[in-house]
């Protein structure tokens, strides 16, 4: 079977929870203290939170005879996140996550192109030292307006998310 894309249901509750933890802790977990990433897990990607993202947002899947590979999660944006410079009907893109042993397949850019329609302005989040993530999102038109300080639980500042937008 090769990767298909489809949207996500409540019935992958339990492996899209797994995903998003392991993904998230292969991306970020060498950045902070174990305690701030288990409280960052537990804090936003626990089941319970996973669940109300099913409910809220469109999240779209990749799976494969092994099972789900990447996601995308896509919300509207919010002045509370992006300030003035949202307008209604924009979208925030909040995750796009590969398996590390699935990345540099296309998937990444089947789910963004999948979740993303033209003429939609569409903001985004990422660390500024993730410098793989930034080049392919400027691939993909998005262009840096903004900077936000990214703090762990500890309080600790671990750098700075770079805003991005693509109108």
């Amino acid at each position: 079977m090769a990767t298909r894309i489809r949207q996500a249901s409540k019935s992958d509750l339990v492996p899209l929870t797994a995903l998003a933890r392991r993904t998230y802790a292969d991306a970020f977990g060498h950045s902070m203290k174990p305690t701030d990433l288990a409280f960052h897990l537990k804090q936003n990607l626990a089941e319970a939170c996973v669940a109300r993202y099913l409910e809220t947002d469109e999240i779209l899947v990749a799976e494969d005879e092994g099972g789900l590979v990447g996601f995308v999660q896509v919300g509207k944006a919010t002045r509370e996140s992006y300030g003035e410079l949202v307008n209604p009907g924009d979208l925030a893109l909040r995750r796009l996550y590969v398996r590390s042993d699935k990345q540099n397949q296309g998937i990444g850019q089947r789910l963004l192109d999948a979740s993303l329609g033209e003429g939609v302005t569409t903001f985004l989040d990422v660390w500024e030292d993730n410098l793989r993530a930034r080049r392919f999102y400027e691939r993909n038109r998005f262009q840096v307006v903004g900077k936000l300080e990214f703090r762990v639980e500890s309080n600790e500042p671990t750098g700075f998310d770079l805003v991005m937008r693509r109108s």
